[in-house]
């Protein structure tokens, strides 16, 4: 078992599980990148990423703030996150579509 800053309780099964979920979904999403390099979006997404837990580590350290604006920071900067790998998605959409209408030529 461990217990979180933020009084959450996970097993160390529920630990690997989300371990091996945020590899298969980096997996996956590199997957589909890959398809189109043009867009560079691996590199990007990584960094993006890395962004979001180096915020993250500032709310942790910082001890000026309560536990529930951490909590709502952190969700702050998945929900970035997640809007940023939308929008990723969109590009990568709108690049198949533009190479399925040069094939059509």
């Amino acid at each position: 078992m461990h217990v979180f800053q933020d009084g959450t309780v996970k097993t160390r099964e529920q630990m690997i599980s989300e371990n091996n979920a945020r590899a298969a979904e980096d997996s996956r999403l590199t997957d589909e990148e890959s398809r189109f390099p043009s867009l560079a979006q691996t590199a990007a997404r990584r960094q993006a990423y890395s962004r979001v837990l180096e915020r993250v580590q500032v709310l942790r350290q910082d001890s000026t703030r309560s536990m529930i604006s951490k909590e709502v920071e952190k969700s702050n900067a998945f929900l970035e996150y997640r809007a940023f790998l939308h929008a990723q998605a969109q590009a990568r959409a709108h690049a198949a579509a533009a190479e399925a209408a040069r094939r059509k030529r």
